[in-house]
């Protein structure tokens, strides 16, 4: 407020000038901040809008920090982890049990591998759970932890029985949860049987729950010519099958429990037996093979134009018998065979069992025959043609089966007739 006198600027509220003094508020004006002759309160304060959204965005960060920790305390909360383990083995809730499990790569390692192994386990309702933290005390509990980064006790108890413990080993995983939190997940310690053998025959193949184990399994250096010897990392412990296949065997197949390290399971030659149609093939073919050598031997043609499909190895031998003792007891000395015709024709395997020859890796069989001969020749001392028969002339054919078919190495054949 300005003085009217000397024009000084005085304070709003000032009755007199304070440099000369003058009046310069009259009796009856009101003071500034007064309502009839009372002090005004000064205005209310407000908020603008932004100001408020700003203060809700802020709190709302709060709460959704609270509750992000609070949930990712209890998502990551490796007691009650192991709570659900124990609860889901027990009550035979196998999906869950799996996915809980920090298990190696390994194709054999399924959800489906891990069911399979367990299905016929008896279940029960897990009640009155609780878990404590022994990591710390592991040596004092006997418990392995060597796999887990934490170990915990599990107490519960089952309707109609007694309480039970577990301890529980838990890996703790390189990725964090939701980002921030350690993760953990149920050791395979105790669950996976490690570098468990399978024998099988040579060139079998060999199936585990299922699965086709990939000949990179196997172990060249422990393979013979007789035996595939095949090394599988990781399966699950408890009953696994086990299925072996050949062209030419009937098919194996046993139920076989792996529980620790290097379980060894051995299937041999001694339990294959062949398939009814590569039986009645090899029988077919020794009687083809006799066929072919009565009358070859009567027009004394040479063993390579037989015809007879043999094993490559064994073709000087069979040609030295042929030769000798075929050839020979058709045209000796003192007789030579002019006809000569089979009747009465049988042929039956040896045994339906199978055999690997050691040497090559190559299963075999062996087809006897029995026969009557009927025929002429001519007895040398006289010149004289005379009729002769055999009523009780047999042979025998042994086979070995190699790329895909039945070839011969070793025969022993009578064409003698009096």
């Amino acid at each position: 407020m300005f003085c009217p006198n000397c024009g000084t600027k005085n304070d709003d509220d000032a009755v007199f000038c304070e440099n000369c003094g003058t009046r310069i508020m009259e009796e009856n004006q009101v003071p500034p901040n007064t309502v009839a002759g009372q002090p005004q309160q000064p205005a209310a304060f407000k908020l603008s809008k932004n100001m408020i959204g700003l203060i809700a965005a802020v709190a709302a960060v709060i709460v959704a920090v609270i509750v992000f920790v609070s949930v990712g305390k209890s998502v990551t909360d490796y007691k009650k982890l192991a709570v659900k383990y124990v609860k889901a083995v027990e009550e035979g809730n196998w999906d869950k049990a799996y996915s809980l499990m920090n298990l190696p790569e390994s194709e054999f390692l399924t959800k489906e591998a891990y069911i399979k192994v367990n299905e016929e386990k008896s279940v029960a309702t897990v009640i009155n759970i609780t878990a404590q933290d022994v990591s710390a005390l592991k040596e004092k509990y006997d418990v392995d932890a060597a796999l887990g980064s934490k170990v915990v006790a599990v107490t519960y108890s089952c309707p109609g029985a007694s309480s039970k413990s577990k301890y529980v080993n838990l890996d703790k995983m390189d990725s964090k949860a939701m980002l921030f939190f350690d993760s953990y997940k149920v050791s395979s310690d105790g669950v996976v049987a490690f570098d468990s053998v399978v024998k099988v025959p040579s060139g079998s193949k060999l199936y585990i729950n299922g699965t086709e184990v990939n000949r990179s399994y196997m172990s060249d250096n422990k393979s013979t010519e007789k035996i595939d010897y095949y090394v599988i990392p990781f399966l699950f412990q408890g009953d696994n099958e086990i299925k072996v296949v050949s062209e030419y065997a009937n098919d194996v197949e046993e139920v076989v429990n792996f529980y620790g390290t290097g379980d060894i399971y051995s299937v041999s030659a001694s339990q294959l037996t062949y398939k009814s149609d590569m039986i009645e093939a090899a029988k077919n073919q020794a009687k083809q093979d006799l066929e072919k050598i009565v009358p070859a031997a009567v027009e004394q043609k040479k063993f390579s134009d037989v015809g007879l499909n043999c094993l490559a190895s064994a073709e000087t031998t069979l040609n030295n018998y042929y030769t000798r003792n075929i050839l020979g007891e058709c045209h000796s000395s003192y007789r030579d065979v002019k006809s000569l015709s089979l009747a009465n024709v049988s042929v039956k395997e040896s045994s339906s069992k199978v055999y690997i020859d050691s040497s090559d890796g190559f299963p075999y069989i062996k087809i006897t025959a029995s026969y009557s001969l009927i025929g002429s020749y001519v007895y040398k001392y006289n010149n004289e043609t005379r009729e002769g028969k055999n009523n009780s002339a047999s042979a025998s054919f042994s086979y070995k089966y190699n790329n895909g078919q039945w070839q011969l190495y070793n025969m022993s054949v009578s064409l003698y007739i009096s």
